[in-house]
């Protein structure tokens, strides 16, 4: 469908509604990573702009009582999202067609969850570096199985990467999930793994810190999400929003069972850029929050379960002084300012989208249409108007939600080749 003159009286504009529906489907039918994951609690959508939306998370709670391990059932946990203004995307557009803007608005839905699953994912597989292989995806299958991910699980790679193992991708078996964009992108399985190629996910990109040795710098020990740090490089950007760290002594524990220390260290994922003090200190924001089963905000997130160890998530408290490696930096730093691309595994309950209705517009000569889908859980507006003085015609599509990792403990990060 061609958008036409706002002048012609057989304009679209002239029965925005259906325009708007159109455009509805088109996005609909072209969301791809939201079809892998999971929406959020359906609304009657109300203007929930500058509001806090609760989505479930379902998770198995273990706590301590002395030696007793007490397995609860599956359970509803509530996580708060704020929907604000950074949340709405929208696209401006002159003549071209408005449906096409409905295929770009479903691009931008897969560039948010890309960016989310990097931002919020701590557990880690891979060297930077070093291309992506069956024995990778083979690590992989222990944790799924541990964590109580469902299979088939689904796994987003860049297109290089699924090259590299195509020789070991099965083609046969139905696709279990069904719409044209899904199929697509589907490229097979491997060990019980979905692959769908990706070209959208952000890169895995090291920030150069310079001349800096890090170490913890809280007397006493520290825990909770924000780890104050000294001995980088001053005035510097040192860390990148998504980029992993690990403590020396703070290990990684049994999850979902009795919460015994594992071997490998406990990675943390750094959820904002950080840029250090002129004296070269630095407050890291960090998830998960460091929690050894004493922590009185036992998720932090606000909850107070105090002298129960439900959300611990590693072996013992952060120490003074204790040091601080960049995950994929390099034996000696090498891979500083470089970037990886990168790969992701999860389960379709890690993540949740949600889509609230945006207000119209209270200027004059704009032509404005909802359209909603309280089934799937969309909302988008369509405003088109004319600049009379310089006969320029402009449309603008717009969609307001919030994405967030709600499980991150269900997703694997996999970082591969150089990008």
């Amino acid at each position: 469908m061609n958008a036409k003159s706002l002048n012609d009286a057989e304009s679209e504009l002239s029965a925005p509604d259906i325009l708007t529906n159109e455009i509805l489907q088109e996005l609909d039918s072209h969301l791809f990573l939201p079809r892998l994951t999971s929406w959020g609690d359906r609304y009657d959508f109300p203007t929930r702009i500058d509001g806090t939306i609760n989505v479930r998370r379902v998770f198995r709670a273990v706590t301590h009582e002395g030696r007793t391990i007490n397995r609860q059932h599956m359970m509803n946990n509530r996580v708060e999202m704020k929907v604000n203004i950074g949340c709405k995307r929208g696209i401006d557009f002159g003549h071209k067609d408005p449906i096409i803007g409905g295929r770009e608005l479903a691009l931008l839905y897969d560039i948010a969850g890309g960016e989310e699953f990097h931002n919020g994912t701590h557990f880690l597989v891979g060297i930077p570096g070093s291309a992506l292989t069956v024995d990778s995806i083979d690590k992989i299958e222990f944790y799924i199985r541990q964590q109580r991910m469902d299979f088939p699980t689904p796994a987003l790679f860049p297109s290089d990467d699924l090259t590299a193992i195509a020789s070991d991708i099965e083609q046969h078996g139905a696709l279990p999930i069904a719409g044209e964009v899904v199929r697509e992108r589907y490229r097979g399985h491997c060990r019980g793994v979905y692959l769908y190629e990706s070209d959208d996910l952000p890169y895995y990109e090291i920030a150069d810190y310079g001349d800096s040795t890090p170490l913890v710098d809280s007397p006493g020990g520290c825990r909770g999400s924000k780890l104050p740090t000294d001995g980088w490089q001053a005035s510097t950007k040192v860390l990148n929003k998504g980029q992993l760290i690990t403590i020396a002594g703070v290990y990684d524990v049994k999850p979902r069972d009795d919460y015994r220390p594992l071997t490998e260290q406990k990675t943390f994922v750094v959820t904002d850029d950080v840029t250090t003090s002129p004296t070269g200190t630095a407050e890291i924001p960090i998830s998960p929050a460091i929690n050894d089963g004493k922590l009185t905000d036992n998720a932090g997130d606000g909850s107070t379960e105090s002298g129960k160890s439900t959300h611990q998530t590693c072996s013992n408290e952060a120490d003074d002084n204790a040091i601080i490696t960049v995950v994929g930096a390099g034996d000696v730093g090498e891979n500083k300012g470089k970037r990886f691309r990168q790969g992701f595994i999860f389960d379709s309950r890690a993540m949740q989208y949600v889509n609230v209705q945006m207000e119209k517009s209270t200027l004059p000569g704009v032509y404005q249409e909802h359209a909603t889908d309280q089934h799937v859980g969309l909302d988008v507006l369509y405003a088109a108007w004319t600049d009379g003085r310089n006969l320029k015609e402009s449309h603008r599509l717009d969609v307001s939600g919030a994405v967030k990792v709600v499980h991150p403990e269900l997703v694997v990060r996999i970082i591969t080749g150089m990008a």
